[in-house]
């Protein structure tokens, strides 16, 4: 205990001396809120489309969607009523949000940016998603029934996994446990938003961690006055709770003991203006509803159609897309796949024109190719659009015009060592 109440002591005092780097907080405040916004409407998005296809009324907000006012005629109950319908809605957003997440992680772990806001914006997409899960599900199966939330809890209930109290329970309480088990993963990927070895960790972690996601939480819940979204407010509680005692615990008992090397910065951060612009153009949009009320959707037979035919071409066009996207990056990688050989081979070449024994062929590596290469170098070079790049010298080194451009000297070290 004594120990425990030391270590408290200790963490305090640098958290008491820690000096915050504005600039730094702000763009991550505003990237997570972008985040969480970014989050929210995929979310809305993929529960409208379906809901609008089944012929469910609704009013849109900047807020939530609110079915429970709309849908009172007979007919409307009856599109309540079938388990299908109800997947559809509310399992639709839970798919295409899950495959947001693990996007957004693969590109934050293997994309080596060296733009440090997009790593900040793809690290608060994954903690915000992970986080709209949870928080709309225990919202929903814990407080639906006191608050007419309409939220993906009822997917588990009509699909009877969760038709008795401990059930439900025992589901809040493995949303919660992959919620933990997410932010614990992410403990770990802080260290793309900052050098943890080079500089104060706690400064680090204060401005661009804990302080953005609290202001943040603030602004969002300014946002939403005057309505109170319940979901909204549950996850954000479940943000704080899991980002201080997982996300930063975890990070500080990760570090702790490592010496750190202070150095100061090359260059200082500079408050980025775009982010804030993007966010502007959100609150203008809030303001539009405030005074709108929210938009009425209510579907048709002509409106469905159409609305159908729009998804199929954006879905196709994107398609299209990614499929030009990837022969594009193909087509590069192999080019430099055949880049490098040819330059392997050129140099290969140039040694083996050299003069160069059995003895020291043996201990470069090189061995004589039964067929001539030599026809199929000008291909090679015309094709790899590298003319400027390798010369005829070092084609056909054998010609007196110019000597070969081929460098030697990182090879002569080994060269002599080879003919001792």
């Amino acid at each position: 205990m004594y120990k425990f109440i030391e270590e408290i002591k200790n963490i305090y005092q640098k958290f008491s001396l820690a000096k915050i780097d504005i600039p730094a907080m702000i763009n991550n405040a505003v990237l997570f809120v972008l985040a969480w916004f970014s989050v929210f409407w995929v979310f809305q998005f993929f529960t409208m489309i379906p809901a609008f296809s089944l012929g469910a009324k609704m009013i849109l907000r900047t807020s939530d969607i609110d079915f429970n006012t709309m849908n009172t005629a007979s007919s409307d109950r009856q599109i309540w009523s079938d388990t299908d319908n109800i997947v559809n809605i509310f399992g639709t957003p839970v798919i295409m949000l899950s495959i947001l997440i693990v996007v957004a992680l693969i590109f934050l772990i293997k994309w080596k940016s060296d733009r440090l806001n997009i790593r900040r914006y793809l690290f608060w997409l994954v903690i915000c998603g992970s986080v709209r899960l949870a928080g709309n599900y225990v919202a929903g199966a814990l407080f639906g029934h006191s608050f007419n939330i309409w939220q993906w809890y009822l997917v588990t209930d009509f699909l009877g996994w969760t038709t008795s109290p401990f059930m439900k329970y025992l589901f809040v309480a493995l949303i919660l446990l992959i919620l933990y088990v997410t932010f614990r993963v992410m403990s770990g990927q802080i260290k793309l938003l900052f050098n943890p070895f080079l500089s104060n960790r706690i400064n680090n972690l204060l401005s661009s961690v804990f302080l953005p996601m609290l202001l943040g939480c603030v602004f969002i819940l300014i946002y939403h006055i005057p309505l109170e979204p319940f979901c909204d407010i549950v996850c954000l509680v479940l943000m704080m709770v899991y980002t201080a005692f997982v996300l930063c615990g975890y990070f500080v008992a990760r570090y702790r003991g490592i010496e750190e090397e202070i150095e100061p910065a090359d260059e200082k951060e500079h408050i980025n203006k775009v982010p804030i612009c993007v966010l502007l153009f959100f609150v203008v949009i809030k303001i539009i509803d405030l005074i709108k009320g929210g938009i009425v959707i209510s579907a048709s037979l002509y409106k469905r159609f159409l609305f159908e035919n729009i998804i199929l071409f954006i879905v196709a066009v994107i398609l299209l897309a990614v499929l030009i996207i990837s022969v594009s990056v193909y087509r590069k990688r192999m080019k430099r796949r055949q880049r490098v050989f040819l330059r392997a081979y050129l140099e290969q070449k140039a040694l083996s024109n050299q003069g160069l024994s059995e003895k020291s062929k043996e201990a470069f590596g090189i061995k004589d190719s039964p067929k001539n290469m030599d026809k199929y170098l000008e291909g090679w070079v015309d094709s790899l659009d590298q003319k400027e790049e390798i010369s005829n010298t070092e084609l056909y080194p054998n010609t007196t015009e110019t000597k070969t451009n081929v460098d030697l000297d990182k090879y002569k070290t080994r060269w002599q060592e080879s003919e001792q």
